[in-house]
């Protein structure tokens, strides 16, 4: 348990008011950036680290309150070519900016991935394929 305080308290500290994000692609309904300076180096076992940045075109919605970006810490396995997402912040502006109007930790699993997804262009990215 203590470790895994220890992660999400890591991933606040990466999350920067201010942040260089960078566009990296986009969809029909948000645009992803990411801040090439937030990536970890690669551990020993092939997993690195890396935060991203979900801009959306339209206003969304949690418990009755307007979000407009999503801020996510994830683990990319280089290796293996999975992921482990850790944590997700809901901000009321833009690029992670504004209130934050929701902070969840996410305790999952690792989870495959599609090679035409985003999150596959995500982990080419956080492990420089």
């Amino acid at each position: 348990m203590k470790q895994f305080f220890f992660l999400i308290c890591s991933f606040l500290f990466l999350v920067p008011t201010h942040a260089a994000w960078q566009k990296f692609t986009e969809t029909d309904s948000a645009v992803f950036y990411v801040d090439p300076s937030k990536r970890s180096k690669p551990e020993s076992d092939g997993v690195v680290t890396i935060l991203f940045v979900i801009d959306y075109n339209t206003p969304q919605l949690v418990d009755g309150k307007v979000y407009m970006s999503s801020t996510y810490g994830v683990k990319f396995d280089c290796i293996t070519s999975q992921m482990l997402p850790v944590l997700e912040i809901k901000n009321s502006g833009r690029r992670g900016s504004g209130d934050v109007i929701s902070h969840i930790p996410l305790i999952d699993s690792w989870k495959n991935l599609s090679s035409s997804s985003i999150f596959q262009k995500l982990l080419n990215f956080a492990c420089q394929k």
